[in-house]
């Protein structure tokens, strides 16, 4: 019963009223007008050289994942460091 139910459905049943976090808000819009035609991590130093990885290992999303992350904190923190996937 519960599996088919939206979050909407489940939170009624449960009498748990959404977060104002989920209150529908407008859009903010940007300045779009002065962005580059093009932007590259790689030449601001935020990416690690490419991992290689057996082809029929299955576990791309092992080396996707730290990849990410490790551009996300160089983005917040300026520093690049490496993870093991």
């Amino acid at each position: 019963m519960f599996s088919t139910m939206t979050k909407f459905e489940s939170n009624k049943f449960a009498e748990v009223s959404e977060p104002s976090s989920f209150i529908k808000k407008e859009p903010t819009y940007l300045d779009a007008s002065n962005l580059p035609d093009s932007f590259d991590w790689r030449d601001k130093g935020a990416v690690n050289p490419v991992r290689m990885f057996a082809k029929n290992c299955g576990a791309s999303w092992s080396f996707a994942v730290p990849e990410s992350i490790e551009g996300e904190h160089f983005i917040k923190k300026g520093t690049l460091f490496k993870l093991s996937p």
